[in-house]
């Protein structure tokens, strides 16, 4: 028996299926944080479309490892195939782990992902209203990038608080996988960790 509501449910996973501009996606997070006081942007809504953005820099930046350039494999891979079995890196903790394995991202920056997986999980599933202010929540946005070379006149001041800790590392890490995505898939990941973390000047 054909399912009535198909079609609908077809349209849904095409709007999970709708791609960005990679380049755009630091811009974006920033513009989230900016606005985050504001009602278009709480704390729940920023930090699972801020996920779901840089989400996309994984994947675009494992694809530059690919010998196979077929759109449908991409999808494939990253999404479902046509018997709705989701492909073999569909979670962020499978992205990352590639990204990590591939050198698209060094040590520090996988630490960083892993408690951003944690945090978007926190504000996902939580049984409980939360913001990035909860203890639980706030005492996993350190990610070590406080003295990064590319805060002032860049990306303006350290972040303070935080909900800017994790956005702002997140724009950094999107930078960073943007810059894989650029050098066709060469392993900058290590650069890219001293560059955000602060020990790279110049």
């Amino acid at each position: 028996m054909a399912n009535p509501d198909r079609a609908a449910i077809e349209r849904a996973r095409s709007l999970l299926q709708r791609a960005v501009d990679t380049g755009s996606v630091p811009a974006s997070i920033g513009l989230i944080q900016r606005t985050g006081k504001l009602d278009g942007y709480k704390d729940h809504a920023a930090i699972l479309v801020a996920t779901s953005l840089l989400e996309q820099c994984l994947e675009d930046a494992i694809w530059r490892f690919s010998k196979v350039p077929d759109a449908k494999a991409k999808l494939r891979l990253f999404g479902t195939n046509d018997k709705d079995y989701p492909g073999p890196l569909t979670s962020l903790w499978a992205k990352t782990q590639m990204a990590y394995v591939l050198g698209a991202v060094g040590p520090k920056a996988f630490e960083g992902l892993e408690k951003i997986r944690h945090i978007r999980n926190l504000f996902a599933h939580a049984k409980e209203a939360i913001t990035f202010e909860t203890k639980e929540v706030a005492d996993l946005c350190h990610f070590g990038t406080d003295d990064s070379i590319f805060w002032g006149g860049l990306m303006g001041p350290p972040p303070a608080t935080p909900r800017d800790r994790a956005l702002g590392f997140m724009q950094l890490t999107g930078l960073a996988l943007i810059d894989v995505e650029a050098d066709a898939g060469e392993i900058v990941g290590p650069y890219w960790d001293d560059k955000i973390f602060g020990r790279l000047v110049g």
